[in-house]
C-alpha cells in the first residue's frame, strides 16, 4: 500500500471539485501554514489508489498546481485501509 501526500502550491485551504466521469469528486487541501520562512503548503494525504489515479492526472497537478510532496510505502497486509 502507498500513502502519498500531495500539497496545493500557494494556498493555505482549497476545496476543489473536479470531474470525473458524470459525477464529480471533491478534495480538501488543509493545514497550510504562512510564516517568516515562507509559505507552507496545505495538504491532502491518501492511501486510496484510484484517488490517487484522479489527482494524478487532473491538470492542476500536471501543471504543478498540486504537487507530490511525500511517498510513504508499506508491505504490511494487515494495515487498515483508508
Amino acid at each position: 500500500m502507498t500513502t502519498k501526500t500531495y500539497g496545493a502550491r500557494g494556498m493555505l485551504e482549497w476545496h476543489l471539485s473536479l470531474p470525473v466521469g458524470d459525477a464529480l469528486v471533491t478534495l480538501t487541501f488543509t493545514g497550510g501554514k504562512m510564516g517568516s520562512g515562507g509559505i507552507q503548503p496545505a495538504r491532502l494525504t491518501t492511501a486510496n489508489p484510484a484517488l490517487q489515479h484522479i489527482i494524478e492526472n487532473c491538470r492542476y497537478y500536471k501543471n504543478k498546481r498540486i504537487i507530490l510532496l511525500r511517498e510513504d510505502f508499506s508491505d504490511d497486509k494487515h494495515a487498515p485501509r483508508s
